[in-house]
């Protein structure tokens, strides 16, 4: 049921007081049978004709009360509590007034797509246009049609036009159908109002018979929405208005049949005179009008575009723009006509609305699972039902964990609904910090609250891709994002789905063998018949594009070539389509290519032996033994890199970072390009393009094999390089030990820190401790105590400071059976050193080489080391203690004397109270400030954490607590 809470709707409603909601039912295109009108009146009429005509022509100015009289007793009753206008110009204003609400309206949805059944899409700006363009230009003609008329029935039926929109609004399913119907009749009624003027209103006795059609038309208009009411007030009293909608499909054909057979009649009888000035005018005033009809229109466009990047400047919320289902404009999608039932099977799941919150769709390496996500999110956002979409990548550092996952899914909802901008922009005002906590702590606020703090707007289901989560490098984030999934159906006026892919790995079986309230698709459990089917049909394609490229002839390869192929990649399309990225590599020959695979299967046993194996050992085609150890060797100090390193560099970058030249890598990985995605822009990293591909390499027996540890310890060796090269004080050229992180441009810091100096930065120590062997601790403290400053200095330039307490912990712990004492000691007094300067550290980067040295003991390992790094202009040192002491960390903030004090169940977050009435939460590694809470109006005198680590509880001297 519609409630009208416009003013401007209210005005209307009928003087007995009760609001009565009428709509005009969905357009359909008809089927009339034409009448010739000439026969139509040469012929006896039948009785019904009769019945509906008037015996005698009416008075000029009173066909619209002709034709009310003309209705029955139920048709006029049902009429009497219609909404009825004041005045006519309210109500052509109101047209005009509700197509520009509802056009915003739409608009700030994101544009939402609006399709037929037939998938022909509705263009709702040009079905606005035309509405307002027809009120405007025609708004003299319809005044005189209208004013006139007594019974106020015209500007009812325009009050309908404007009550169409309002329903489409509450009813997506139909919407398309309300806002055709809508622009039909504001179009009718625009033509009949000038008809009446230029005819019967300076009628003569000749003019009758078109005065009658006009009645009979007027009629059929009222008889319309006599039924509409009708349906309406029964809807009422308990039915379903969806039923009601329904139902009136046949009244709105019915209109459209009697509006053509009239104004046939009416055409004939004119001659075509009329057809000609109608046809004339129309065209004269559209001209005149559509300037202002655009302004009207662009005006909403500019406001709206203001208001969303005023609102993107508001957020802080980092996103990981590479997690899009389309960032990567070159990944596949499937052929229309594969994984039919696959796909159908996903469209039925998130379009009804009794399914499961979550669609899991699971299967080994290579099924195909992330081409099923992109082409189902494509589906999605075609027909307007795409949420958000986030795929994860290993490897990647904003897709390989969960940091940026409800960020980016949260801003891709705004665009959906900016209803949700309020709530987000809250839980940012009130923690700024909230992008760096626990992903529930994200989920919670920047996305739970908020949904449920929406207004209903809509009747469809918005769907949520995500893809690879086991992709996810942290277990358990994994887990954590697994518990709170199935709470988005807790907002009940935003209905949202889950889509997710994944291998069966265990932390997702485990949950789902609880979570009863899912859908489960195992790919290896399709039919293998259907994915021989998709895997024949998708390589016949692929071989199609590469023979045309290549003048192969079109008969290759031939239906027992494919079906061979076919067999041998079964069930993993990855390996379909590896195989054609290699057959149609430059260079060589694709027949030759394509026959070494088939002729050279016998030599391999697993799946994944025949799909990488032929594609690697053709790299060392025709070489002698010498070259190719050779080849192998540099293939390992290339690729072997690529495939374990935490996040893809560029071509340059990389060449720096394993020492050899950009040209020689670049040469080397020209023959890989079927197992990696070498982009054309320099700017642009290196993938491998199948997680399947480093696994094959980490476990094969071949030649190739890479040893993951022996590798790891050679590119902690190469980090160690490009540290040494590049590391020095104020690398940024800064000049002033006084600069605040918060003033350096970003390009600036691009400029003086390189990309593989980034990446040795922050994962140097992840591949120290997966090295094997092991990196000797000499070489290890000897970086240490040349460089610690300088990486500190480097990680708070890089807004990543917080993470190198972690590591020094870590590397520590992983060092502690060891015998040698000195890294360890060093260890431990830099972690005292983080502990102590974190916080001024992460505010003002040089000041590392001034306040923080000069204040630390002077027994420290770290001070002594850095004894050259002194601040230049500081003579006279301070007087400070010997030692560490006890005292790790001073936080600094409180106006007032702090009243109490309290850790979070975890150990990361510090919570203190004081008399300034404020709540600070600290971070407990960096003591960076996170969140200052207000509220109490008297001193804050005891604080706890509950064990969610998410809520505070807080007394004070105000009498109050408060959470």
């Amino acid at each position: 049921m519609v409630h009208f809470k416009s003013a401007r709707l209210k005005k209307w409603l009928h003087r007995d007081g009760r609001s009565q909601n009428t709509a005009p039912p969905p357009h359909q295109a008809d089927h009339c049978t034409n009448h010739s009108p000439a026969s139509e009146y040469a012929s006896a009429p039948c009785a019904s004709e009769c019945q509906s005509r008037p015996r005698n022509p009416p008075p000029s100015q009173d066909l619209w009360k002709s034709a009310f009289d003309l209705l029955s007793r139920e048709e006029q009753n049902a009429l009497q509590i219609s909404l009825v206008p004041s005045s006519t110009t309210d109500a052509l204003n109101d047209v005009i007034e509700t197509t520009k609400e509802k056009y915003e309206i739409y608009q700030e949805k994101g544009g939402i797509r609006i399709r037929k059944s037939t998938g022909e899409e509705i263009n709702i700006r040009k079905i606005s246009k035309k509405i307002i363009s027809a009120t405007l230009s025609f708004q003299e003609v319809i005044s005189a049609g209208v004013a006139c008329d007594p019974t106020g029935h015209a500007a009812s039926a325009w009050a309908i036009v404007s009550l169409g929109l309002t329903m489409a609004k509450n009813h997506s399913d139909r919407r398309d159908a309300l806002f055709e119907s809508s622009e039909y009749l504001a179009e009718a009624l625009a033509r009949c109002a000038y008809i009446e003027k230029k005819i019967c209103h300076n009628r003569s006795d000749e003019d009758d018979v078109a005065t009658q059609a006009m009645v009979t038309l007027y009629k059929t208009i009222l008889q319309y929405a006599a039924k509409v009411m009708a349906s309406h007030n029964m809807s009422t009293r308990g039915k379903l208005l969806d039923s009601v909608t329904a139902t009136t499909v046949q009244h709105i054909t019915e209109l459209r049949c009697s509006i053509e057979k009239e104004e046939q009649k009416l055409f004939h009888f004119t001659q075509l005179q009329l057809l000609e000035a109608i046809e004339k005018i129309t065209v004269s005033l559209q001209k005149q009008n559509e300037k202002a009809t655009e302004e009207i229109l662009t005006a909403i466009d500019d406001k709206l575009s203001k208001s969303l990047n005023a609102l993107n400047l508001r957020f802080s919320l980092p996103i990981a723009e590479n997690a899009f289902w389309n960032s990567y404009q070159h990944e596949d999608l499937c052929l229309e006509d594969t994984r039919v039932q696959t796909r159908s099977q996903i469209t039925q799941w998130a379009d009804s609305v009794e399914s499961e919150c979550i669609f899991w769709l699971n299967g080994g390496a290579g099924t195909g699972k992330s081409t099923i996500a992109r082409t189902v999110a494509q589906s999605f956002e075609t027909k307007g039902q795409l949420g958000a979409s986030f795929f994860f990548k290993r490897g990647e550092p904003d897709r390989c964990n969960a940091k940026r996952l409800i960020p980016t899914i949260t801003k891709e909802l705004i665009k959906q609904n900016k209803d949700l901008a309020s709530g987000v922009l809250k839980a940012i005002e009130q923690d700024p910090q909230i992008a760096a906590k626990d992903v529930t702590e994200q989920f919670n606020k920047l996305l739970l609250e908020p949904l449920k703090s929406v207004a209903m707007y809509q009747s469809r289901t918005l769907v949520i891709v995500i893809d690879a989560l086991d992709e996810c490098e942290n277990d358990k984030e994994i887990e954590k994002i697994l518990q709170f999934l199935p709470r988005v159906h807790q907002s009940s006026n935003m209905r949202l789905k889950i889509f997710l892919t994944s291998r069966p790995e265990l932390p997702l079986r485990r949950f789902f063998e609880k979570e009863g309230s899912h859908r489960r698709l195992v790919l290896e459990k399709v039919a293998e018949e259907a994915i021989r089917e998709d895997i024949v049909r998708f390589l016949e394609h692929r071989f199609t594009e590469i023979g045309a490229q290549a003048n192969t002839g079109k008969d290759w390869p031939g239906n027992d070539v494919v079906e061979a192929l076919a067999t041998v990649c079964i069930p993993l399309f990855i390996s379909a389509a590896t195989i054609c990225r290699f057959v149609e590599q430059p260079g060589d020959d694709p027949v030759e290519r394509l026959a070494d695979i088939l002729n050279n299967q016998h030599r391999y046993v697993t799946r994944m032996d025949k799909t990488y194996g032929p594609i690697l050992d053709r790299t060392l085609h025709e070489r002698d033994k010498n070259d190719q150890e050779k080849q192998i060797t540099r293939f390992k100090g290339i690729v072997g890199v690529i495939i374990l390193l935490s996040a893809p560099l560029t071509i340059s970058a990389l060449s720096e970072f394993v020492g050899i030249g950009a040209r020689s890598v670049e040469f080397h990985l020209d023959s890989f390009h079927s197992v990696l995605s070498i982009p054309d822009k320099k700017d642009h990293p290196v993938r491998i393009l199948h997680l399947s591909f480093r696994e094959y390499l980490l476990t094969t027996q071949s030649r190739f094999h890479v040893d993951a540890g022996m590798m790891h310890n050679d590119i902690t060796l190469h980090c160690f390089r490009v540290m040494g090269k590049y590391l020095k004080r104020d690398i940024c050229k800064l000049n002033s030990f006084s600069t605040r992180r918060a003033d350096i441009r970003s390009e600036t810091t691009k400029q003086y820190i390189p990309e593989e100096l980034r990446y040795s930065c922050r994962y140097w120590m992840f591949h120290l401790t997966q090295s094997k062997p092991s990196i000797p601790d000499v070489e290890i403290l000897s970086f240490l105590e040349k460089h610690f400053l300088h990486w500190l200095e480097v990680m708070s330039l890089m807004r990543v400071l917080s993470e190198t307490l972690k590591m020094m912990v870590t590397l520590k712990e992983s060092i502690q059976n060891n015998t040698n004492p000195g890294l360890s000691n060093f260890l431990s007094d830099a972690i005292q050193f983080i502990h102590r300067h974190a916080q001024i550290t992460s505010v003002v980067p040089l000041q590392l080489y001034a306040s923080c040295l000069v204040f630390t003991p002077t027994s420290s390992l770290v001070r002594r080391a850095s004894e050259n790094y002194h601040s230049p202009w500081i003579h006279a040192l301070p007087q400070v203690e010997i030692s560490w002491g006890a005292n790790r960390q001073t936080l600094e903030g409180h106006s007032g004397w702090v009243s109490a004090v309290a850790f979070s169940p975890d150990g990361q977050t510090i919570a203190s109270g004081s008399s300034d009435k404020t709540i600070k939460l600290w971070n407990a590694a960096t003591g960076e400030l996170q969140q200052t809470l207000e509220g109490h109006s008297g001193l804050v005198s005891a604080i706890t954490f509950l064990p969610n680590n998410q809520t505070i509880t807080s007394g004070s001297s105000d009498k109050t607590i408060k959470l």
